[in-house]
């Protein structure tokens, strides 16, 4: 995780959403400890799958995670919620659409490294 916060802090001069909104570590970092106790992640793992496809992951780092199945398309349903940074924007939530220009660059943020 801090090699991937790493490489997202270095580009901060090209990537304008790193400045503008909070990262999910920044809000669990400002959250008391005992609400964040509980944070856990999952991954399913089913072994009628085929495991050449859906296998687990051998390293111990997740660099990213993809939602679906890859049969659907769930671009439609996949909204994002941003969370503004306090300093700039006043804080609060911003609601993104799928259909916004800037839909994949916000959700994808180690794809589009450079914002585009």
């Amino acid at each position: 995780m801090l090699e991937i916060q790493d490489t997202l802090e270095q580009s901060n001069p090209f990537n304008p959403f790193i400045l503008l909104y909070k990262q999910a570590y920044q809000i669990i970092m400002e959250k008391p400890e005992a609400e964040c106790a509980n944070i856990t992640a999952h991954i399913a793992f089913d072994q009628t799958l085929d495991q050449s496809r859906y296998n687990l992951p051998t390293a111990d780092e997740v660099a990213a995670v993809i939602p679906g199945d890859g049969e659907h398309n769930v671009v439609e349903d996949c909204d994002i919620v941003l969370q503004l940074k306090q300093f700039d924007h006043g804080g609060g939530l911003k609601h993104i659409s799928y259909l916004y220009p800037l839909y994949s660059p916000l959700h994808y943020v180690l794809l589009f490294f450079f914002g585009e």
